[in-house]
């Protein structure tokens, strides 16, 4: 029971995914960067923030969900997960596959800096509840 409500009714599972979404994001573009040389190299990616923006997306309160087999209103924003995939551009700027490696290089370090970020909030949220529990 106390873990459903630290954990369930909170935005940890928001922050858990989040930070899921980060490290699989790392990986994804490691890899992009370790292959930008392999002729036919599809680069990965993966899509977290614009799924979570539209599950937290503005509530209509004109539409109301008034039985649980109704389609919902909105999702709910603690079970969006990173979703990995591949895509290529067309835009051969290696010359031999869809990897721009200064591109990636950005997105590594802007994914770093948001991991951190990510970490550092929930790390503050759990000095929260030692200091609660205290």
């Amino acid at each position: 029971m106390l873990r459903e409500i630290l954990f369930g009714q909170t935005n940890m599972p928001i922050y858990k995914n989040a930070l899921d979404a980060f490290a699989k994001r790392h990986r994804a573009i490691a890899s992009n960067i370790a292959n930008s040389e392999t002729p036919g190299f599809v680069p990965r990616k993966v899509s977290f923030e614009d799924r979570l923006k539209r599950a937290l997306g503005p509530f209509n309160p004109r539409m109301n969900q008034t039985d649980l087999k109704h389609i919902p209103v909105k999702s709910n924003p603690r079970i969006v997960r990173p979703f990995p995939y591949k895509e290529p551009d067309g835009n051969k700027t290696a010359g031999v596959n869809d990897v721009d490696i200064d591109k990636e290089m950005a997105q590594l370090a802007t994914n770093q800096i948001q991991f951190l970020m990510t970490a550092q909030t929930a790390k503050g949220y759990f000095l929260k509840m030692r200091r609660a529990i205290r």
